[in-house]
Parts: structure tokens; sequence; C-alpha cells
């Protein structure tokens, strides 16, 4: 599906005292329409498991970043066009319940040139709960007319899972952090301490780091394995995942593995 074109900006009327400056018709429309197509793509993908609709927005050397908060870090996630899509052909295992659901606000948009960035606001309903994220997409012209995103990052603002409200501001990310590094630096707490506090402040390639470290020492443990390979996946180290998969499964071939670590579920 092509994005549409910006058109060239036509004249417009001068604004008044104080007004921001008008868009001309065109330039408003084909921004629009831009948005609804970025809208859709999420929320095809995400209601309806549309793998091929969410892609269709996306350039092909497209980038995707999961972060922590609104400024990057050396936390952040970053996953390419093949690696994202084999992350969510694995996650769309399962068959929607009917009761996903995505809404957007806070949409703002900038443009400077052959460059734009489009950043809006998205609140999923799903049926754990709800949460709220941020999103900001960068935007190229292709070639023969039209924008595809180049760059996507997202961070969440707040989560309802099972009753409980999380509100990820500076005091949260704060003590995340420090019960993080409290864990990862004791000898008293272990391997399964350390990962969880890691995972919860979202600093998921340190919590890997120890999972390896833990199957390494406690070889036949099924459950590191089992937390190594979707930690591994969570990541986009997807070789490893399935390797890390197959030994938790040879281990304990009674323990079910979630559906988008088993082989063989497609």
């Amino acid at each position: 599906m092509a994005l549409p074109a910006m058109a060239l900006p036509a004249l417009a009327a001068e604004p008044g005292p104080g007004e921001p400056p008008a868009k001309p018709t065109a330039e408003a429309d084909a921004e629009e329409e831009l948005l609804r197509a970025l809208r859709r793509a999420e929320r095809e993908g995400f209601e309806h498991h549309d793998i091929e609709r969410y892609f269709s927005v996306f350039a092909p050397n497209a980038v995707w970043r999961e972060g922590r908060r609104e400024v990057a870090d050396e936390h952040d996630v970053v996953a390419d066009r093949a690696t994202r899509r084999a992350q969510l052909e694995r996650r769309y295992r399962a068959s929607t319940t009917g009761r996903e659901q995505v809404f957007f606000r806070d949409i703002e948009v900038e443009r400077d040139g052959a460059r734009m960035v489009v950043s809006m606001t998205q609140r999923r309903v799903h049926f754990a709960g709800r949460d709220t994220a941020r999103l900001r997409y960068v935007l190229a012209e292709a070639e023969g007319g039209g924008w595809r995103v180049t760059e996507v990052r997202r961070w969440p603002l707040r989560d309802f899972v099972q009753g409980i409200v999380t509100v990820y501001d500076d005091e949260w990310w704060l003590k995340a952090d420090e019960d993080a590094d409290t864990a990862r630096a004791s000898e008293t707490v272990d391997s399964m301490g350390k990962v969880t506090a890691l995972v919860t402040a979202r600093r998921l390639k340190q919590a890997l780091e120890v999972a390896r470290a833990a199957t390494e020492a406690r070889p036949e443990e099924a459950d590191l394995w089992r937390i190594r390979a979707d930690l591994a996946f969570s990541i986009g180290r997807l070789d490893e995942s399935r390797s890390a998969a197959a030994r938790a499964a040879k281990l304990a071939p009674t323990v079910e593995l979630p559906l988008h670590l088993r082989e063989g579920a497609d």
C-alpha cells in the first residue's frame, strides 16, 4: 500500500496575531491521510494480527526501538524488519480474543523537507488489561512518492494489568533501577531474583546475561532455559531463543512452553 505523498504547500491566508500558521488544504489533507494509514496499520496489526497491513507502512530498512523513557539509553532494544516480522509471526500465533482495541491521541507532526516525525500516544486494551505508550515515527519520502516509516521508537507511560496500575515516571524508574542494581550486585539474591529485578526495570539485555550465566552454572534446570529462551526472543536473539527453548523442552517434556517459543506450532 503506497502512502500518499505530501503535496507542495499552496498559498494560504496570513495568520492572525498569536495564531499558528494555517496549513494549506492540500497539505493538511495529505497529512491526515498519512496519519490514518499509520493508525490503521497499528490497529490492524494489534486487533486482527494482520502482519501484511502492519508492515505496509514501513520501509525495507526500517528499525524498531523499544525504550524505557523518552530519551534513549543503553537498555533500548533494537530490531530490524526481518527480526521484527519473525517476532510478530510467533507472537501472533495465538488467536485474538475480540477484546483487543487500540486508541490514539496527542498526535504531533513535524516536517523538515524530505523527513517527517510523527508522535502519538497509543492506548491498547487487551485480555490482561491495558497499556499506554508513546510512539515516535521517523518517515522519509519514498522513491516514486509517498512516505515510509524508517524508524519507530516506543516507550511505556502507564499499565493497568490484573488490577495493578503502574505509572512509568522518573520516580518509578529510579526505584526500579536501584532495585535492579542492588539485586545484580548481591551475593545472596539468586539468579531468578536478579532476572526478575532486571526485567521489571526493562533491562532485558542484562537480564539475558544473568540467565546465560545461570544456565551455564545449572544446565539441568529447565526453568532457567525457558527464561533464557523468552529473554533472547524479546531482544531479537531468535537463534539463541530457539536453542534454549529446545533445551528446556528436552529437560522437561511435560512442561508446556509459551506458544511463541514452541517449534512446529505454525
